[in-house]
């Protein structure tokens, strides 16, 4: 059974979340100031079309990322790099939750 977690954003925006409807990354890096997250993109992918969310229920706080505008471009897959700061994304001691896939075929 899947765990349903309700996020409401600022703007009054309300998502549903499940391990189904989190972005597959391609792998994630953090720095000293930075996060940053690879992708699938077509084309069309940018920084705007992802919210995250933070459980802090545990230690470290649980990330998770949720893609909210598909990408709908025709171009060849690529992997799409997206920076966050620690300040987005609610601190520095986060696990990233989402699932982990190889890159596409380049």
């Amino acid at each position: 059974m899947k765990k349903l977690l309700t996020l409401s954003l600022l703007l009054g925006t309300s998502y549903s979340l499940s391990a189904a409807e989190l972005e597959q990354l391609h792998g994630v890096q953090f720095t000293e100031n930075n996060m940053t997250i690879f992708v699938t993109s077509t084309g069309c992918t940018e920084k705007e079309d992802f919210v995250t969310a933070l459980d802090k229920s545990t230690t470290p706080a649980g990330l998770m990322i949720l893609r909210t505008k598909p990408d709908i471009c025709r171009g060849a897959s690529r992997v799409y790099p997206i920076k966050y700061s620690y300040n987005e994304i609610g601190g520095k001691n986060v696990k990233v939750l989402n699932h982990f896939v190889p890159a596409p075929n380049l």
